[in-house]
């Protein structure tokens, strides 16, 4: 379906049935918007004709699942926004996507369902006789994303107390708890038995690694993953209560000193550690150049597989070590630290630890 809106100045907003009935010229003073929402290939065509909008932003504004973005083509910005869906299934938090064009007196959006925010400024101005509630294209779009981030409220107020209901209930599981029950399960699908060896400090951890050590993201999120880890294993948080920071602390501090400890002192990483990210130290560990790896689960068919192996047959699963505090930490992730005593039983060879 396609809504065109035309604002000219100090006049009310007018309904049209399509652009070519609006009259509207990007030379023309008036402003236009277009909302395509679920449109068919035809009206689609106005975005190549006469827009003529970057194919990859017109294959992003397309695309189902893109996240929020932000481009600047020159004469346009090209947008991506996420609101929610205030009718999702069952016990699910989804989001809607809108995409909007937004040209110097013109905005299209697109969007594949309706949207209450989009219907809302729509009905605000069919309802303006005078036509002096128009302020502008940007501020248009605005309005759009006001209502957008309006909508959001509700339904994190009702997560909140949803959270609250059941941490009075006693019904969370701890961070060790989930951790194991979803390694269970993980391997429950594969029909595999879970088994898993158990680390019981991070300070084993740098005293079992006799070669290459233990590798970990350098970078990016999965070197604040192993911040946050290290955090909570030992009696940390990264916020307070009242969602304050918290992780200047402590325990945040001693998460901190085990990285540079690490890479620095114990030198058992890596010398260009800072530039890996999860590939990279998956690709290392599976060439045999590292004891142990921190590494998502979904990434654990490339450790069993000898194709995409080299010690396929010598790695192990264990839980990540416990902290100061006796506390595991769980984002999900695993360490494959068995490697180094199978090799060491073995016979096989272990690469020095840097100098």
């Amino acid at each position: 379906m396609i809504t065109v809106t035309r604002f000219d100045p100090v006049s009310p907003a007018r309904r049209h049935p399509d652009l070519a009935a609006s009259g509207w010229t990007r030379d023309s003073p008036a402003t236009l918007w277009i909302d395509l929402e679920a449109p068919t290939d035809e009206e689609l065509r106005l975005l190549e004709n006469p827009f003529a909008f970057h194919p990859l932003a017109i294959e992003d504004c397309l695309t189902p699942e893109h996240q929020p973005k932000i481009e600047d083509f020159g004469p346009y910005l090209f947008l991506i926004f996420r609101g929610v869906d205030l009718e999702p299934p069952a016990d699910h938090f989804e989001t809607i996507k809108l995409a909007a064009f937004l040209g110097p007196n013109y905005l299209i959006t697109y969007h594949r369902r309706p949207m209450r925010s989009v219907a809302a400024v729509r009905t605000k101005y069919a309802h303006d006789e005078k036509g002096d509630l128009f302020r502008g294209v940007d501020y248009l779009l605005y309005e759009i994303l006001d209502h957008m981030i309006e909508f959001y409220f509700p339904v994190l107020e009702r997560i909140e107390e949803e959270i609250r209901r059941e941490l009075a209930e006693g019904r969370f599981w701890n961070r060790e708890e989930i951790a194991a029950e979803e390694a269970r399960r993980y391997f429950a699908d594969r029909g595999e038995e879970y088994k898993v060896e158990l680390v019981d400090t991070a300070d084993e951890v740098t005293r079992t690694a006799g070669c290459h050590g233990f590798l970990f993201p350098g970078r990016d999120s999965g070197l604040f993953g192993t911040f946050y880890e290290l955090l909570i294993g030992a009696g940390g948080d990264l916020f307070d209560d009242d969602l304050q920071p918290a992780f200047d602390s402590p325990a945040g501090r001693w998460a901190v000193e085990q990285i540079v400890e690490l890479h620095h002192t114990r030198r058992v990483t890596p010398r260009d550690l800072a530039n890996w990210h999860y590939d990279e130290i998956s690709a290392s560990f599976r060439a045999g150049d590292a004891a142990m790896v921190s590494d998502w689960p979904g990434s654990y068919h490339l450790y069993r597989d000898p194709a995409t192996c080299a010690v396929a047959d010598r790695v192990g699963l264990a839980l990540l070590p416990a902290g100061p505090a006796g506390r595991r930490a769980a984002r999900a992730a695993t360490a494959w630290w068995s490697r180094v005593r199978a090799s060491r039983r073995s016979g096989g060879p272990a690469s020095p630890a840097p100098a």
